[in-house]
């Protein structure tokens, strides 16, 4: 129903017009709720939220976040609530952020250099060619992940055997989280 031609939105907002503001449908093995109406979101989201903040559990999930040790696919809880906390004071603070200032205009001056060479590398005098930027915003993306959380350890280039394996590992552990489409 929502893969055919019309496009999802337009294809749920025909559903709430004739199943009302809020409605639920299966998603695969999922259940989602279908809010259209302000009134109702804001509801969900402040007197609610703690029933909606839960994310859906798998055995995939389980057995790569440590039995839902971790911060993402854990359950609302005390814990979840200490590590968000960690999370926001530690990594999040405007002194970390600041300290990794540094590495976000490397990394940016690197994705343009490469933007830059691809658009002039592949015209040959012709007019540029279209360049997929979520190819380089992924990149970006990864690389400044990497370098937080692990250091500089993909070298100056982030190229090489290294650097695709680091990639693939990430890739597929957050496809297995159902992260990415």
């Amino acid at each position: 129903m929502l893969s055919g031609p019309k496009l999802p939105h337009i294809i749920l907002s025909h559903l709430a017009d004739k199943y009302g503001p809020i409605f639920s449908v299966r998603l695969g093995v999922h259940s989602a709720l279908i809010v259209s109406s302000w009134e109702i979101a804001k509801e969900c989201f402040s007197s609610n939220d703690i029933i909606f903040c839960n994310r859906p559990r798998s055995t995939a999930i389980k057995h790569i976040s440590y039995d839902f040790a971790m911060f993402a696919p854990r359950k609302y809880d005390p814990y979840w609530r200490e590590l968000r906390k960690i999370s926001v004071q530690k990594l999040l603070s405007n002194r970390k952020i600041e300290t990794l200032g540094p590495l976000y205009v490397v990394e940016i001056r690197a994705l343009m250099r490469s933007l830059y060479n691809s658009c002039v590398g592949n015209s040959d005098g012709k007019a540029p060619s279209l360049v997929e930027m979520r190819k380089f915003f992924g990149a970006l993306n990864f690389k400044v992940m990497v370098r937080v959380v692990a250091g500089n350890i993909l070298g100056n280039e982030n190229k090489g055997e290294n650097y695709e394996k680091w990639h693939e590992t990430i890739t597929e552990f957050f496809r297995v989280l159902d992260f990415l489409k």
